[in-house]
């Protein structure tokens, strides 16, 4: 009979893959061996894989599937190659689920990829994805996150250092069932292309994407419930509040907005850029000015609406004609 609670570590730097599986007990399986898989089968168990130093070369991969139970998953990978790729799945149970990817590359011919593939599974888990890429010849990250049923917590960071030259840094998560917390993040410079694309799915969802510096984009949608959706930074951006009573802020580039059926708030700041509301309502929706934003003029052109501000920033507001501006508050 299997104990309760059992230990087991596996450290080496062979590249043969290797199956580690738990027990029906709470067990803690570690292991710094590369192309591995961690199975934590029935219990409340906790999974590392560290794949750390100058040793681990060519491509690096690291398997985690948690089973039943409340599980805590781990993978941290800093390494001098050009692929990296992991997998997590919490299955069963609260878990939490971490991966932190450091490449650096320092090989002029080579392009690096890292892949993270996280999934929440059944229970309230919290997802943690960071990756950070840095490489003199170029490469992409690519973070997803699916996150499952319950009321999950994701945060997703694709980090670019000063320098490198990056195709793509690609954050994408689905919030699945339940109402869920959604950070996304992505950091570049120069030319780097930063895209966050993230849904909500059924549930009341907080979704928060940002870019800064490169060339940023975010693409979010609430899905089914009272959603809050909020860009920050990016030179583009679409929100998609879908089903519900949704509120939508705006970032300070070109932002496409679209509140869906019900009762949505748009808000807009200071340095809002140029943005446009796809299916504005009278009578139901509102715009919700912040940070002294205030109104200049309104035009009306083709059948829609065009909102200027007094720091020269603007809203169209599109298939909908509106004279005057008290209309706009609700």
């Amino acid at each position: 009979m299997a104990s309760m609670f059992d230990t087991a570590a596996f450290i080496q730097a062979e590249n043969e893959p290797v199956v580690v599986n738990g027990t029906t007990g709470d067990d803690t399986l570690n292991t710094g061996t590369n192309r591995t898989t961690l199975n934590g089968l029935v219990g409340n168990d906790t999974l590392t894989t560290g794949l750390l130093g100058r040793g681990y070369t060519g491509e690096l991969y690291a398997i985690q599937n948690g089973g039943t139970g409340n599980d805590t998953m781990s993978v941290l990978i800093n390494a001098f190659t050009n692929y990296a790729y992991t997998q997590l799945d919490g299955g069963t149970g609260a878990d939490r689920l971490s991966v932190n990817s450091t490449l650096t590359n320092e090989d002029a011919d080579a392009t690096v990829l890292i892949e993270n593939y996280l999934t929440g599974g059944t229970g309230d888990d919290v997802i943690d994805v960071d990756a950070t890429l840095s490489s003199v010849s170029g490469g992409n990250i690519n973070n997803e996150v699916y996150a499952g049923t319950g009321n999950d917590t994701v945060t997703m960071t694709a980090r670019v250092l000063e320098g490198t030259d990056v195709e793509l840094a690609y954050n994408y998560a689905d919030g699945g069932t339940g109402d869920d917390t959604i950070f996304a993040t992505a950091f570049g410079d120069g030319d780097d292309y930063l895209i966050n694309e993230v849904s909500g799915g059924i549930g009341n969802d907080i979704i928060i994407a940002r870019t800064e510096g490169g060339y940023g984009e975010s693409y979010i949608a609430g899905g089914s419930g009272a959603d809050v959706l909020q860009v920050i930074g990016g030179f583009y951006n679409e929100l998609y509040g879908q089903g519900g009573n949704d509120t939508l802020f705006g970032g300070t580039g070109i932002d496409i907005m679209s509140g869906g059926t019900e009762a949505d708030r748009f808000f807009i700041g200071l340095n809002n850029g140029a943005d446009v509301i796809t299916d504005f309502q009278v009578g139901s929706d509102t715009l919700v000015l912040t940070d002294g934003q205030t109104i200049d003029s309104l035009a009306i052109s083709n059948g829609s609406t065009f909102v200027t501000f007094a720091d020269g920033g603007s809203v169209l507001l599109q298939g909908v004609t509106i004279a005057d501006e008290a209309l706009l508050f609700g």
